[in-house]
């Protein structure tokens, strides 16, 4: 029996959306060829076109896809295809990226007739089932009964009823937990057995799971649900022997590949993750892969986070704290708690003594939230240590407490429909061109902030972009610190003047007119075969940073001038005016050649706040990622787009390098450490 398993992505110019290894379809793909041996014939995909060959040398007898918000149309599209060519065939999809609501499942499964049975959860052990009964009978029908007893999967019957669609997957049968006659290790590693050999590539991401679950209950998001509560884990070695391999087969390959990605919902809080760090700073000791470790860490336990992977090379991980929001009525709606803000100066203090970076996100449109609770959160962040934000639009996912219409009118929630960044395209599917985009839900106001306020936090988001996440206040906020001056001051008067400076106040006014095109009130408002769709689907604070940065540089400086005057006043123009010069140099062009740069500081106050001599110099990462994308975008406004968006803004600085007077404290220097190590995408 041949089947193809696939989890799709969008692509242009033979580019991938995503990048990351197809995880889930490995896993199934795994497991099935353990189980069924020769009795199998499985293939792995995640380009259209690499599918549409498999299809022209011989079609298959089983299509199983993955569903995801970034390839869920996609995903459909070729469902439709598959169905309208091969009668017979029988089609499964699965994945996280369907209603919680019945109602809403049998809709779903109506409008979508082509496909034959949808998965919940986790897909290994039901896959197995699908499979054997297909051997044995040949009949769709027969899958599709299996929905009578297996809760694990949803289809629609002869009679076109839907024959399962309530009663969530009993989460105590899930694979690994105590009582299962499966556990993660019965799951063969795609890596190590060799089917995803043919995903290593240029600029490709391997993806490594080492646990699945999370003990949180967020109602924004897809494991937020009671059926994820337990955590449980592959082994330990298994994981070190796949982080070698990979790291092995980059390395004698000579593929440029830098990054590994983690797909653990909190990586680094398991006293076991110290033993998956070290075998990480193994794998970077032997082959200088990776050199960066993409993940979501731990939501708490931050002691053990920075503990676990202090033990990596320095610049390899950046801690992501999910923070999320710090208004307690919104916290308690979301169903989450944050450690709090106070913990944070010493856990900051913890990581600049180890050379770490912390990132947060911060979601707009939660309920209960204000534009005023939502400033805040974000200047005690701020002054807390946070060196970069994550501002999320909150997205109304299916499969999500959010999504029910009862929470919706419970907050007041609206939203509107956009395209998901480069999740768009025309795709030859099976010898028909079809025009295909990805659409994602979200809040744009609620009964607390007003559809305004939604737009006056998002001009805040951009401006954090410009001058706090590109790491261009660095060395301002070591200065303002030296006066007892809190950092967010800086960022506060910023938000303050801009409807001063004409030109960025319209600058910020075009942003809010952009991204406010590219929302849709329904679904049935947007024409997928717009010509313009393309245009209308670039990530807009991405955008509009571009344009600030490499058409406006002269604005940024003038603005920072400006501002820095006011709150320092004209006694100390001589320090600003050298200040401002040092931050020129060190803002990046991608179209100059970048070297290091060495600045000999004149003033006596920015000595001893900063030292004598300053070096920059550009990072591994940002030399890497300038010769990946320089190869992959052939035109300027390709490059200068995809630049900020590949690059990140942490990346649009040089880094710095101090040599330190005699009189600078230490810690002032280890303090200024953690500006030259390089975050992980």
């Amino acid at each position: 029996m041949r089947i193809y398993l696939a989890q799709l992505t969008h692509e242009r110019n033979s580019v991938f959306q995503n990048h990351c290894f197809p995880l889930a379809v490995g896993f199934i793909g795994s497991y099935l060829k353990k189980e069924f041996g020769e009795q199998v014939d499985i293939e792995l995909f995640k380009s259209t076109k690499d599918l549409n060959e498999a299809f022209a040398r011989a079609t298959p007898d089983v299509l199983m896809l993955s569903s995801y918000m970034w390839n869920y149309n996609l995903t459909l599209s070729y469902t439709e295809e598959a169905r309208a060519q091969c009668k017979d065939l029988l089609i499964i999809v699965g994945g996280p990226h369907i209603s919680l609501d019945p109602a809403e499942r049998q809709r779903f499964l109506r409008e979508h007739p082509a496909i034959d049975a949808y998965v919940l959860f986790e897909g290994e052990r039901v896959a197995k089932e699908i499979i054997t009964t297909f051997l044995n009978t040949k009949s769709r029908e027969a899958v599709k009964r299996l929905a009578v007893t297996q809760s694990a999967i949803i289809a629609v019957n002869a009679n076109e009823d839907v024959a399962k669609t309530s009663g969530d997957v009993d989460r105590f049968s899930r694979i690994g937990l105590k009582g299962s006659s499966l556990s993660l290790n019965d799951i063969p590693s795609p890596y190590l057995n060799g089917m995803f050999d043919k995903f290593f590539k240029d600029a490709e991401i391997p993806l490594i799971e080492t646990n699945r679950g999370c003990p949180f209950t967020c109602s924004f998001c897809q494991q937020g649900g009671e059926y994820y509560t337990k955590v449980v884990h592959f082994d330990v070695e298994r994981v070190r022997q796949e982080i070698m391999y990979i790291a092995d087969k980059i390395d004698k390959e000579k593929i440029d590949a830098y990054v590994l990605e983690v797909a653990d919902p909190n990586f680094g809080m398991f006293e076991r993750d110290r033993e998956i760090c070290a075998a990480i700073r193994e794998a970077q000791e032997k082959t200088g892969y990776p050199k960066y470790v993409g993940c979501s860490t731990g939501k708490n336990k931050a002691d053990v986070i920075i503990e676990n992977t202090s033990l990596l090379q320095l610049g390899t991980i950046q801690l992501r704290s999910a923070m999320q929001s710090l208004h307690t009525e919104t916290l308690d709606a979301i169903k989450r708690k944050n450690i709090k803000v106070d913990a944070y100066y010493q856990i900051q203090k913890d990581m600049d003594a180890k050379g770490l970076e912390n990132n947060t996100d911060m979601m707009l449109g939660l309920p209960l939230e204000t534009k005023s609770s939502h400033f805040k959160g974000i200047f005690d962040l701020i002054d807390a240590g946070i060196r970069e934000f994550s501002c999320v639009q909150t997205i109304v996912l299916p499969g999500i407490e959010m999504e029910l219409k009862s929470y919706k009118e419970k907050y007041g929630i609206k939203t509107k429909y956009r395209f998901i960044p480069e999740g768009i395209g025309q795709y030859n599917i099976l010898g028909k061109e079809k025009n295909v985009a990805e659409i994602e839900e979200i809040i744009v106001q609620t009964n607390t902030m007003s559809y305004e306020d939604y737009f006056e936090c998002r001009k805040l988001h951009l401006l954090l972009m410009i001058f706090h996440n590109t790491r261009l206040l660095s060395t301002v906020y070591k200065y303002l610190e030296d006066l007892n001056i809190k950092k967010s001051e800086i960022v506060k008067r910023l938000y303050e003047y801009y409807p001063q400076n004409q030109t960025l106040k319209s600058l910020l006014e075009v942003f809010k007119q952009d991204t406010e095109s590219e929302l849709f009130n329904q679904l049935s408002d947007i024409n997928f075969d717009s010509p313009n769709n393309e245009a209308v689907s670039y990530n807009k604070i991405f955008k509009h940073l571009s344009i600030v940065w490499f058409e406006h540089k002269d604005i940024i400086l003038e603005t920072l001038t400006t501002v820095l005057l006011d709150i320092l006043g004209p006694e100390n123009a001589s320090e600003i005016d050298e200040l401002v010069e040092i931050i020129r140099i060190g803002m990046v062009d991608p179209f100059q050649y970048l070297e290091r740069r060495v600045i000999q500081i004149q003033s006596k106050k920015l000595q001893r706040v900063l030292s004598s001599q300053l070096e920059y110099y550009p990072s591994d990462r940002q030399l890497t990622t300038i010769r990946i994308i320089n190869n992959l975008y052939k035109t300027p406004e390709d490059r200068i787009n995809k630049m900020v968006y590949k690059l990140r803004p942490v990346n649009l600085m040089l880094k710095i390098s101090l040599t330190k007077s005699e009189e600078s404290s230490n810690s002032m220097a280890t303090s200024m450490a953690t500006e030259t190590s390089e975050a992980a995408y």
